[in-house]
């Protein structure tokens, strides 16, 4: 269901995505000994009804550098297919 932002979910939809946070650091923090982590929320603008919102869940597994620290880009050393095979475990 795509949604412009959390106050368009209902009770059970909200219960439903705390749950799915709640497993997703569970699982990244039992495979990487517990980091330090940011969440990103990001809402769509109100009247634009192709985007909806996301949440981004940001484990610091290594110490940012130059590209990170000057640009507005994050350098991903994990592949999406290894990071599903090993939170899937």
């Amino acid at each position: 269901k795509r949604l412009s932002c959390i106050s368009k979910m209902n009770e059970k939809e909200i219960f439903s995505l705390s749950e799915i946070l709640l497993k997703t650091i569970d699982a990244v923090d039992r495979k990487n000994s517990y980091p330090s982590y940011n969440i990103l929320y990001f809402f769509a603008p109100p009247k634009d009804r192709k985007m909806s919102m996301h949440i981004e869940i940001l484990p610091r597994l290594s110490t940012w550098a130059g590209f990170e620290l000057a640009g507005s880009g994050y350098l991903n050393s994990v592949s999406p297919k290894n990071a599903h095979e090993t939170l899937k475990q």
